[in-house]
């Protein structure tokens, strides 16, 4: 995780967007423990470009080699999408491609034949010059203060349907529109994995810069920066839209 910043929880520092149904919690209460293998494959030479075209790209090669596994491409055997938090996301970071799995796709990561696969970015084969395989346990927790986190990339919360809205709003408007989508995204990445908070989750966002991120032949408004949220969350976790692809990623 990023740096840290402590502050009260009260009332009057949640909107109605940050509530759930409400319950005294101790100053930690842990929530779950997941299953996590962390994949980092090392280029000859190094290799460039923009973060998400290198995750798009690293995505298709590994799902070219698995077709039969909906854990690594988000498709049924029928080639239609599947509407749930992906198991298995890709990532480039600085040259590096990441692919992380949660709980069944941590064990179909660590079973994968990295050492065999072919990966071509822009059309030329890349070497692979070092695997790093990474299993672990990671830990969610409900706390009573607020945590700060910050975003590797950015976070993807809006639909075509909430975008629309939160165009039409005044700045203040806004403000309170992103952070109810930002609690709303941090409930479906939790629920993803099976985690089911019994409090009320805050999530706010704080000193981000709004970015147009391509995705799928389209620019998506996305937010990097920093957010507060009383829920411990590990570095790597991900959450809002496009997971797979490389956005939202916690730090």
């Amino acid at each position: 995780m990023g740096a840290r910043t402590e502050s009260t929880m009260t009332e009057s520092t949640m909107t109605e967007s940050a509530r759930t149904e409400s319950t005294k919690i101790e100053p930690s209460m842990l929530l779950a423990t997941i299953e996590r293998t962390r994949v980092r494959l090392h280029f000859a030479g190094g290799v460039g470009g923009a973060s998400s075209r290198r995750a798009r790209q690293l995505r298709g090669a590994v799902a070219s080699a698995v077709r039969d596994s909906p854990l690594f491409h988000q498709h049924d055997g029928e080639g239609r999408p599947l509407y749930r938090y992906p198991r298995i996301q890709y990532r480039w970071d600085e040259g590096v491609g990441e692919i992380v799995g949660w709980k069944e796709g941590a064990d179909a990561l660590e079973s994968f034949r990295w050492d065999a696969l072919t990966i071509r970015l822009d059309g030329r084969k890349v070497s692979i010059e070092e695997i790093d395989v990474k299993r672990e346990r990671v830990a969610f927790s409900l706390l009573k203060r607020l945590r700060r986190h910050h975003l590797r990339s950015p976070v993807l919360v809006f639909s075509q349907k909430t975008y629309s809205r939160y165009r039409a709003m005044n700045e203040a408007e806004q403000i309170l529109e992103r952070d109810r989508l930002l609690v709303a995204q941090s409930l479906i990445a939790l629920r993803g994995l099976g985690i089911e908070c019994p409090a009320t989750l805050y999530a706010a966002f704080c000193d981000v810069k709004a970015y147009q991120c391509p995705y799928k032949e389209q620019k998506l408004l996305g937010f990097k920066g920093t957010i507060l949220s009383n829920i411990e969350m590990p570095s790597g976790f991900a959450l809002g839209r496009a997971t797979s692809h490389g956005y939202g990623v916690i730090q």
